[in-house]
């Protein structure tokens, strides 16, 4: 999504059921046909997409934890406050079993986030309307959502809200 510049609205008033804080655009992705280039013009939302970040973390892995002797005058000793030597528990995320299980869930999040900002109806082969969000992944799957399209979205769809250059700096 592009803006070139921010446009400001006063707020009036906070009132139940209004869509004060409504966020929507569009994402421009590149795709090719029969050798042609072409920009597809998917309109996004922010609505729901903090809820769906904030159960993803619910369900995020965590590194393994094994304990260590550390001694007191070691950075590691230093970073835990130690006084004198002693074992601590120490996170490994370098563990492969843990950075598998993450990309699985990085991806599976990212997925669901763009699931949820297309603001487009989904609709499966039969014409029927899809909302489960599990369905609408396997869709996007189907469709040919490839890894660049999905950065594009997903960096999109989280733009909507995010204050940008200089007005990031005065804000």
């Amino acid at each position: 999504m592009r803006t070139d510049a921010v446009e400001e609205m006063q707020v009036e008033e906070l009132r139940a059921g209004a869509d004060t804080f409504r966020a929507d655009g569009f994402s421009l992705l590149k795709i090719t046909r029969d050798g042609v280039e072409k920009r597809l013009r998917l309109p996004i939302r922010s609505r729901g997409v903090a809820e769906t970040l904030e159960l993803a973390a619910e369900g995020e892995p965590r590194p393994p934890v094994h304990r260590e002797w550390v001694r007191a005058s070691s950075e590691l000793g230093r970073q835990a406050g130690l006084t004198r030597d002693g074992f601590v528990m120490v996170a490994d995320p370098t563990d492969e079993q843990y950075l598998k299980a993450r990309r699985e869930h990085d991806l599976e999040v990212g997925l669901r986030l763009v699931a949820q900002g297309a603001a487009v109806p989904f609709r499966d082969a039969q014409g029927r309307p899809v909302e489960e969000a599990g369905e609408k992944v396997r869709l996007l799957g189907e469709m040919g959502l490839r890894r660049e399209h999905f950065t594009q979205l997903a960096a999109d769809i989280r733009d909507l809200t995010r204050v940008c250059g200089e007005a990031e700096e005065n804000f």
